[in-house]
């Protein structure tokens, strides 16, 4: 059982995209059309910064970013069943690389919207640094709610500090 990530190609963010879980599903489907696979695949490997997250040679899950602004960027992550497996490297490759170099940058504040029934998502972004920010009302077509997190620059650096000197 091995894991890769690397940039990937459009077709690798669209088998991805064709092979959704049902929480991606849902949390997406409040302001998109999940069925549309060219058009999420599309927007992903566009992205300001993606990845993809490859289990047993199989693409299994899509991360990355956008830039909102100039020092704001909306973290993303969709995944297939197999993401499960990928969860552990994916986490270190985010807190050793991927936030690295979105600070690099001059990415100051990142934010995720994530539906209120993903609770796995809660503590994985919990677990990343992220704390839940507010509640968006009426969100797409549907007026769903959704649940925004934010973590900072000051944040991670906080926690790099902590973690060296856990490991002292």
């Amino acid at each position: 059982m091995t894991a890769s990530i690397c940039e990937g190609t459009f077709w690798d963010f669209y088998a991805v995209a064709e092979r959704l879980r049902p929480q991606d599903r849902r949390e997406l489907a409040v302001t998109r059309d999940v069925d549309d696979f060219f058009s999420l695949a599309m927007d992903a490997y566009d992205s300001f910064y993606s990845r993809i997250a490859f289990h047993e040679d199989k693409p299994a899950l899509a991360f990355g970013a956008v830039e909102v602004n100039s020092s704001v960027a909306q973290v993303w992550a969709f995944g297939t069943a197999d993401a499960v497996h990928v969860l552990r490297p994916v986490t270190r490759f985010i807190k050793r690389s991927m936030i690295p170099c979105l600070l690099s940058q001059g990415v100051r504040e990142a934010r995720a919207i994530s539906h209120p029934d993903n609770h796995a998502a809660h503590r994985w972004l919990k677990f990343l640094g992220f704390t839940l920010k507010a509640t968006i009302p009426g969100v797409g077509s549907r007026k769903e709610d959704m649940l925004l997190f934010r973590t900072s620059a000051d944040v991670y650096r906080r926690n790099a500090v902590q973690l060296e000197f856990a490991a002292a």
